[in-house]
Order: structure tokens, then sequence, then C-alpha cells
């Protein structure tokens, strides 16, 4: 009687694993595209959180997040940023932008009329937004930013101000705009071309998207948000 033949031939797992590449070309592509959107739905939503935490904020305090900061990193006491410009006896900028620099530079915008705008350095409006001292990251020691210790928003390294944030899912910053005027259209240009064009909106944010197809028709912009009143 002769032995059955065990195991598999050397062509049987040639067509086999061509089957598993054959296979594995169609799904890639497709698992690819999944996940590409799912990072897509994500920013969306943490940036019109974003923008939501910041409306909140001014509910909360009566001024944006960056428009008062900490006199000195070691005092308690804020004030309104010097470069803002005076308006009916109130320090009050006609728009708060904070992004990362490479957008700030080249960000306009027509819809206001004024060039009164506060350019936030890199995480400014970040640090309103942190529940925690800098120096004494404790329950105990609320920022004086943000005294009511609220969670407007998630942040990244809460506990280091030197570079708390919110980055978007590819780990970029997501820029931040405040008072806009709900009245007017709102038209925004990065690099001379318009990446977006709203009315009724009060603050947005968005993020450049991923970095492989980072331009204008890629953005991903926030629900916008308007004043309740």
């Amino acid at each position: 009687m002769k032995n059955q033949r065990s195991g598999i031939t050397l062509m049987e797992l040639i067509i086999v694993l061509g089957m598993v590449s054959v296979l594995l070309a169609i799904a890639l592509p497709a698992m690819r595209a999944v996940h590409a959107a799912s990072l897509k739905r994500r920013a969306a939503a943490e940036a019109t959180e974003l923008a939501q935490g910041a409306l909140r904020y001014k509910e909360t305090y009566g001024f944006w997040p960056g428009e008062v900061k900490l006199v000195s990193d070691a005092d308690t006491k804020v004030k309104l940023h010097e470069d803002t410009p005076q308006q009916n006896g109130l320090k009050r900028a006609a728009l708060i932008v904070s992004a990362p620099e490479d957008i700030l530079e080249n960000l306009t915008e027509h819809s206001t009329g004024t060039e009164h705008w506060l350019r936030l350095k890199t995480n400014e409006a970040y640090r309103c937004f942190a529940r925690l001292n800098e120096r004494q990251a404790t329950p105990s020691k609320r920022n004086p930013l943000n005294p009511k210790g609220i969670e407007f928003v998630g942040l990244d390294n809460e506990k280091h101000w030197d570079i708390v944030g919110k980055a978007d899912p590819w780990g970029h910053a997501y820029t931040l705009l405040m008072g806009m005027n709900p009245r007017s259209q709102f038209r925004l240009y990065l690099n001379g071309t318009q990446i977006l064009a709203v009315s009724n909106v009060t603050v947005l944010a968005f993020s450049k998207g991923a970095p492989e197809a980072q331009n204008a028709t890629n953005y991903i912009f926030s629900a916008g948000v308007t004043h309740g009143k």
C-alpha cells in the first residue's frame, strides 16, 4: 500500500500566495480609504469641539481664549494683549487667530473691513483652556486664565504650557479663528487663494488634513459656530 502524500507542493504554495496577493491588492486600497475617511471625520469632530470650546470660554469669561494673557509667567494677574487695538475705550480685536506659523503668515480675510487682527503665538489660546497652573500642576492650583477649572477642550500635554495644544490626527496644530462678524459673509484666503466662505459664523477651526494631500480643497473645517443669542 502506497503512502498517502502529505503537505503541499511548491506549485500549490505559489498558487495560494498568488491568490493572497490578489486579495490584498484589492483590499488594501479600500482599507486605506476607510482609514483616511475615519481620520477626516475625527478631524472634523475635533475642530468642531475646539470651536465650541472657544465659544463656551467666551461666554464663561467674557473674552476669547488668548485675548487676555498673564502679565508674567509667575504672576496671577491678567491683562489684554498690548497689541490689541482700542475700540470704544476697550481693547478688542476684530479677529483673533491661533494658527501654525506657516498659516499665520499667509492668512487674510475680507469681511470686517478692518486690519485689526490679534495673531496669537503658538499655543496662547490653548494655555487659556488649560485647567492647571503651569508651575504647579495640581488640582488646587488653578490656571488664572481658567480659574473655574472648566474642561472646554481635551488637550494634549495640558500640564506643560510650553507644548500644551490640540493636534489633529496627523500631528499638526489646528487653526482657530474667533470673533468673526456673524452678520456678514466671511471669506478666508491662504496665499491669495480663497479656502472658505461662510456666513452667520462667529468662530471656526480647521485642519490642513493629511500631509500628502494638503491643499485648499482638502482642508477639514469645523461646523460653523455662532453665539446662542
